[in-house]
């Protein structure tokens, strides 16, 4: 039974995996958007070591980074990504190699050795894995246009937030959205 699960969750993000989209942005040479923007359009950035919410408007596009070279560079920040969802309310904070998940139900938080894939071809999709089996996910971008209609409908930020994820933790499926910190 847990080969066939692990086949099915493996089918589950390859599935997942064949839709497109784009990369993470740069902007201005030094600012690195980390997927979230308010309704008048500020979007957080990471510049000098600093999260800013800077105007869009006063932002140019100098760079777009694949999967891999973004979450490299998050990792040398020490930044994680960070995925929430509710019914059940839950969060995942993944790291280059380890995830910790909570679910606020229990109050229960469990941590795990993590692998982690890339998918370059089809722009900003990132998979995961515990190295247990007993974790899936995927994050993906939704949003490519800053419109809020587009965003991430999950979310536990009154900011929009461009990525959502979907993950499997003991045969559940959880969905919700994703932000940098």
């Amino acid at each position: 039974m847990i080969k066939q699960y692990q086949k099915l969750s493996i089918l589950f993000l390859a599935l997942l995996s064949l839709t497109s989209c784009r990369g993470q942005q740069e902007f201005n040479g030094s600012s690195i958007f980390l997927g979230e923007y308010t309704d008048s359009l500020s979007l957080k950035v990471l510049k000098n070591d600093t999260i800013l919410y800077i105007s869009k408007d006063s932002l140019e596009q100098s760079n777009q980074y694949t999967p891999q070279k973004f979450i490299q560079q998050l990792d040398s920040l020490g930044m994680s990504f960070v995925l929430e969802g509710d019914e059940p309310s839950w969060k995942l904070v993944l790291s280059k190699y380890k995830l910790s998940f909570t679910d606020y139900s229990t109050d229960e938080l469990k941590s795990y050795e993590a692998e982690i894939y890339y998918d370059d071809q089809s722009g900003f999709r990132v998979m995961f894995k515990s190295l247990d089996n007993s974790v899936f996910g995927v994050i993906q971008r939704v949003d490519y246009t800053l419109n809020g209609e587009d965003a991430c409908g999950f979310s536990m930020t009154d900011n929009h937030l461009v990525m959502e994820a979907i993950v499997t933790v003991n045969r559940k499926v959880l969905k919700g959205c994703v932000r940098m910190e």
